[in-house]
């Protein structure tokens, strides 16, 4: 087996978690659909049946009898379809969440029928009566002896503290130089650009009239992150005559594990931009974007939309668009370990694989990323770069020495970082 300790039930319980616990959010939000669209077509029928009621009592009378009953019928048997549609859907995702558990329940299986499960049970036992800190020195212990028994995992795990050594010490300093940046610029305007609560976006207004704007789309591996936390690069903007709006949006479990939903929230704050611009003093035609990682990626895919509703980005919108170590193509991402939660189909796949929509991309576009990152992030970069390029789109491509990848994203508050003096060039401040 390739685990043979407690770390073996821990990433398959951790895998259980993230495959679960999106489908049950989209089972419920199924339910929750079916059972209001059951309560709105009882009322259509109710009505129906009134109007015909009335009907029948004017029926010989002088009056002629209304013929007002087709508006509702239609909506009756729409709603009929939509249920019947939502309802399909929900057998689906019940089906699959089934086989995922009979899976899970397999690979448990053949976990404890392991000889090294078996043969580690009376250490689990004595560690299990231990207490809690002592437990969890010993779980520490255990799990530094199995990378030193694993030798040929360790250059990957050693290659990936490499790139990013403090990565969660980053995350902090970020949060904490955003928190200052407030103190100096104060509190930002907060709107709403969607229906749901969680579409609400920052503004941090520049003195000038009729500025710039600079919409930020934050990283988080599409799972966590929030507009609050990204206020570190405000200053760059303000300072250099620019509005600098940050974005909030949904996370991935929260929404049933579907890309689609992010990206389209992502594709609505863009267009609340443009249409609410002058409100806070910006300038409708020289709006530009830019995203870091999974930010990144969903910027991407707002940039090559081409849907008719009222969330789509028009295509002259957005005037330019920096892209930081982003991924640009899902098919690698989808055989990693991060498709446990992306659980991502060929149709979600191909839909947010921006590469292979680059003939609907009308804006110039930098692309950038660090020597330190890993390697896909700069695969992906390099390769979205030469699909722009072969399409015959304007296109930049970026190389920072030496940055990884949060460096990256702190470079963004600096006129000096990469990604600070792209963003000003970007938009010729």
């Amino acid at each position: 087996m390739e685990l043979a300790s407690g770390a073996a039930v821990e990433q398959y319980g951790r895998l259980a978690v993230e495959e679960r616990v999106p489908i049950d959010a989209e089972i419920a939000r199924l339910r929750a659909d079916s059972t209001e669209i059951r309560t709105r077509l009882a009322q259509l029928e109710r009505a129906m049946h009134k109007c015909r009621e009335a009907t029948d009592d004017l029926s010989g009378s002088a009056l002629s009898p209304a013929s007002g009953d087709e508006e509702p019928s239609a909506d009756i048997a729409r709603l009929k379809a939509v249920l019947a549609a939502r309802e399909q859907r929900l057998v689906e995702v019940e089906a699959a969440a089934r086989g995922q558990i009979a899976a899970l329940s397999e690979a448990l299986a053949t976990i404890e029928e392991s000889i090294a499960w078996r043969a580690t049970a009376p250490l689990r036992a004595a560690a299990a009566a231990l207490p809690q800190p002592v437990r969890l020195a010993f779980f520490r212990v255990a799990r530094g002896v199995y990378w030193a028994l694993t030798p040929h995992r360790m250059p990957a795990r050693l290659e990936w503290l490499l790139y990013a050594p403090q990565m969660r010490r980053t995350v902090k300093r970020l949060e904490s130089l955003s928190e200052e940046v407030r103190s100096r610029l104060g509190t930002p305007l907060r709107r709403s650009y969607g229906p749901s609560p969680i579409e609400r976006l920052d503004v941090y207004p520049a003195a000038r009239p009729d500025a710039p704007v600079f919409v930020f789309v934050h990283g988080g591996a599409w799972r966590e992150g929030e507009a609050g936390n990204y206020a570190f690069p405000a200053e760059l903007f303000v300072n250099a005559g620019a509005h600098y709006v940050v974005l909030d949006f949904i996370g991935l479990k929260e929404a049933g594990g579907d890309l689609r939903i992010m990206a389209e929230q992502v594709r609505r704050g863009i267009a609340w931009v443009y249409r609410n611009a002058a409100s806070f003093g910006g300038d409708r035609d020289r709006i530009f974007v830019g995203g870091h990682s999974s930010g990144a990626h969903l910027c991407a895919i707002a940039l090559v939309s081409d849907r008719g509703d009222d969330v789509a980005v028009p295509a002259d919108t957005v005037k330019g668009a920096l892209l930081m170590s982003g991924v640009f193509d899902m098919k690698p991402v989808r055989q990693s370990r991060r498709n446990a939660y992306l659980r991502l189909t060929d149709e979600i796949e191909q839909a947010m694989s921006a590469r292979r929509h680059v003939g609907l991309l009308h804006v110039p576009v930098v692309i950038t990323y660090g020597t330190y990152e890993p390697p896909e992030f700069q695969q992906q970069s390099r390769d979205f770069f030469t699909a722009l390029k072969d399409a015959g789109k304007p296109a930049e491509l970026l190389e920072a020495a030496n940055f990884n990848h949060m460096d990256m994203m702190e470079s963004l508050s600096s006129p000096y970082g990469p990604n600070g003096r792209a963003a000003l060039a970007l938009m010729k401040l």
